[in-house]
């Protein structure tokens, strides 16, 4: 009787240290596993601030300049194509524009005379604002075909139909 209550009790101490071990183990995982997409999270979203912050800084320096801002004063296409060019290929940008505050095209980077006058949203909501904007947006396809074509093209998701696909337009 003896031994097989300090047996019991050995098996009761065990089976409670196991249950109460593996809540800590399970705890500590998790918030292991928790703080490391938190701390991914947010080195994602600095460099996607500094990101746009470089672009702003960029967009901002080249509108600064003497020679920039006289082309645009009296229109000069050609030396606003060479800046905005410029920019595009110093920044790694697929496209760059210019409009007017009225919203009309004034010269797209990329795109083919007389490409469309699709407005992009961001420079809608730039003129709206007045001031420069950052930010991700999905461009749909004639407003990427405007910016530039190939990228429309490129942007193109072929669907694969499998099995048990439900049926879509395309």
């Amino acid at each position: 009787r003896l031994i097989s209550s300090f047996l019991a009790m050995a098996v009761l101490v065990g089976a409670l240290s196991l249950i109460v071990g593996a809540r800590l183990l399970t705890r500590s995982v998790f918030n292991e596993a928790s703080n490391r997409v938190r701390l991914d999270l947010n080195a994602a979203r600095e460099i996607y601030r500094n990101a746009a912050d470089r672009l702003t800084l960029g967009v901002s320096l080249v509108a600064l300049q003497p020679e920039f801002r006289a082309a645009v004063r009296v229109a000069d296409l050609p030396s606003l194509s060479i800046c905005v060019d410029t920019l595009a290929a110093q920044l790694h940008l697929d496209f760059a524009g210019l409009v007017t505050p009225a919203g009309s095209t004034v010269y797209r980077s990329g795109s083919q005379p007389g490409g469309g006058q699709v407005l992009n949203p961001a420079a809608a909501l730039a003129l709206e604002r007045r001031t420069a904007v950052s930010g991700t947006l999905v461009l749909n396809q004639d407003e990427l075909a405007a910016e530039r074509p190939d990228l429309a093209e490129r942007a193109r998701i072929v669907l694969v139909a499998t099995p048990k696909a439900a049926p879509r337009p395309e």
